[in-house]
Formats: C-alpha cells, structure tokens, sequence
C-alpha cells in the first residue's frame, strides 16, 4: 500500500512540475510577447544631411544650417507617419487643412509633428567645409494619437508652431540671400557687414529649433527642461516674443511667478497685441489672488482675441472669486460656445452653477467634464453628481 501510495505521490508531483514548467514556459512567452509589444509602440526615425559650408560659415552657423535641413526632413516623414495613423477626414478636422493649399497643410502638419516630438542628434562632423549630421525623431505609438489631440485642439499653440516653422523657412531664405550677397561685396567693409548678418540670421533660425524643442517639452508638463530650451532660444534671439510668452508659462508651472511676470511683460512689450501673454499674465495674477489686475488682463486679451475661448473661461473665474455669478456664468458660456471640448471650461460653469443651487445642470457640466478628461478639482463631486 505504502509503494502505490508513493507511486501517485511520485505521478502527482511530477504531473505538478510539469504543470508549472507549462506554467512558466507560458509566462515567459506571455512576458516575451509583451517586451515586443512595448517594442512595437516605438518607431525610430533617422535620417541625415551634409552642409557644404559657404565664405561667411562657421562651425555654428553650418551646424544650425544642417539641424534645420535633416529636422525638416524628420518632420516632413514623421508627420507623414503621423497622419497615416488617423482617418483623413478626422485628421483635416483636427488641424483644419480640409478646405487648404496642399502646402498649407504641409506647414501644419510639420507644425503638429515638430510640437510633439524631439529632434535626437546620434552623430555629428565638422571638416571645415562641409558639416554632417545624422539624427532621429522617436515616436511612441501608444500616445501618438492623444498627443496630437492635444495639440491640435489648442489652437493658440498650434499657431505659434506653425509661426515658428514659417518664420524658419524665411530665415533659410534670407541666409541664401546674405550667402549671395556676401559673394558680390567687395570691400571688406560690405564683407563684415554681411556676415554679420548672416550670423544673426543664423542665429534666429537657431533659436526655432530651441522653441520648438520647449514646446514639446512644455506638452508634457516638463517645466524644469522646457525652461532650459527656452532660455537658450531668447540667447540666441532676444527678440523672441513667443519665447518670452512659454518661458513665462513655463516659470508659471513651477510657481516662480515673479519671472513669469517679467517674462510676460517682456512678450507684450515686443509684441503689444499677444493676446495669449495678456492672458497668461491674467492668469499668473489670478494665481497671486490680484483679481482687478487679472481681469484688466483678461479683458484686454478678449479685446485683441474675441474667439480666444481661454480668456474667457479665465475671466470667469475671476469674476466667481469676485462673486460675480451671473457674469461667471456668460463668461464660461461664451468659451463653451467657442471651445465646446474645453473640459475646464465645463468644470467651472458647473462648480458655479452647484454654488448657486442650481445642482441638476451644475452636475451635467460637471459629468461632461470629466467625460472630456478633467479630474482635477472635481473630486468633492462625485458622490453629488453620480
């Protein structure tokens, strides 16, 4: 008896292993399929491009030259890329090319690409007259799609992209035209004028590329990175309002908000009719608890931007704090009306419409926003709005 005992003791302990080694070779696969699966979502980008450099080039100006040409071509594929992943009519709605110029749409969809990616340089070689270099975009094809979403749908962001992209493609044009002009001068005089030109040109189509790179940053509330980019573009273009802006915004996200101040101020000063700095600067003031100053602000960006719904969705919230409900309540109507997937937009004219008592309609905005991903403050809701 003991011997039969022992031999289903034995039968079911080796039934058990080999259980567990099916068990395990299942696993093994499952996380081996699951390593090529992360592997799958990444799709690397590489191309390359050499500068033959001109009379006014140096190391620099070759290398901004030559990051320019190979990230234009990255942009050109990799919004090519991009766009495949959407069905063409939702991608026209999303960056609103359907009725546009073949090139028009082009511009934005670089726009788009170079707002959500970065520009990763794997090898670069000066000869003295010819510059090299060979980079990479990487994108994550999990969240490539909510990314341009983002993007796409705030329209401000979009503009400064796209104003970026264009204004690059004007400083090539006016270095073809210094690199030109510098081959007919003949005096020395005419010589030094043009290149130094030619480096302030070169030093501006630079700073795009830096802007650019903060933007994407930006995107993904990498504060800390995005400012380091920032500063680097206003180094080398002091004049760069819409670096000043995102710097602010920048300095806004990690609470410095004295230096977004300033850098707020400093936009406007350059360029007095960015109707996003007034209100970014509103903002910032809103934070600080100064409503009067927050709401010169907000008017003044309404005044320059009457369809710019975030204006009006922050000045809601000013007038609220200043126990303004009926004004609240127009104000965050109004940038439903122009926005009417502006999640926070919906969260606010809720929590206010709930204030006044009025809890069925302050719920439904309530259940829009969160169905529009707004989490954020909402959480003494829930049991109210169910």
């Amino acid at each position: 008896m003991d011997l039969v005992m022992r031999s289903k003791t034995k039968h079911m302990r080796e039934r058990s292993q080999r259980l567990m080694l099916k068990r395990f070779g299942a696993l093994v696969f499952m996380s081996s399929f699951t390593v090529l699966l992360s592997v799958a979502q990444v799709k690397t980008f590489v191309r390359e491009y050499t500068y033959n450099a001109g009379e006014a080039d140096s190391k620099i100006t070759s290398r901004s030259i030559a990051l320019e040409q190979v990230k234009r071509l990255l942009l050109e594929e990799v919004g090519v890329y991009i766009q495949s992943r959407f069905e063409m009519a939702t991608w026209e709605k999303l960056v609103g090319t359907g009725s546009e110029l073949a090139e028009s749409t082009q511009t934005k969809t670089q726009a788009v690409t170079a707002g959500i990616t970065e520009t990763i340089i794997l090898e670069e070689r000066w000869t003295g007259d010819k510059y090299y270099i060979r980079a990479q975009i990487v994108v994550d094809t999990a969240d490539v799609v909510q990314k341009v979403q983002a993007i796409a749908e705030d329209e401000d962001r979009l503009a400064q992209l796209e104003d970026s992209r264009k204004k690059a493609d004007e400083e090539l044009v006016e270095i073809k035209r210094l690199q030109e002009e510098l081959k007919r001068a003949k005096s020395e005089a005419e010589k030094s004028k043009s290149r130094e030109e030619y480096s302030t040109e070169t030093n501006r189509l630079s700073a795009h590329e830096w802007f650019e790179r903060g933007i994407a940053k930006d995107q993904l509330q990498n504060y800390r990175g995005a400012l380091k980019d920032f500063n680097k573009a206003i180094e080398l273009n002091p004049d760069f309002a819409q670096a000043y802006n995102t710097r602010g915004w920048a300095k806004r996200g990690l609470h410095n908000y004295k230096g977004a101040l300033e850098d707020f101020d400093k936009a406007i000063r350059l360029k007095p009719n960015h109707a996003r700095a007034y209100n970014n600067r509103g903002a910032t003031k809103l934070d600080l608890k100064d409503y009067n100053g927050a709401m010169e602000d907000f008017n003044k960006a309404v005044e320059l931007r009457p369809k710019f719904a975030w204006p009006y969705n922050n000045r809601g919230v000013a007038k609220r704090d200043l126990r303004d409900y009926k004004g609240a309540i127009e104000d965050f109507d109004k940038a439903v009306d122009l926005k009417p997937n502006y999640g926070n937009a919906y969260s606010n004219r809720g929590k206010t419409k709930i204030a006044l008592g009025d809890t069925a309609d302050g719920c439904a905005d309530i259940r829009m926003a969160v169905k529009l991903g707004v989490t954020k403050g909402l959480e003494n809701y829930r049991d109210l709005c169910k």
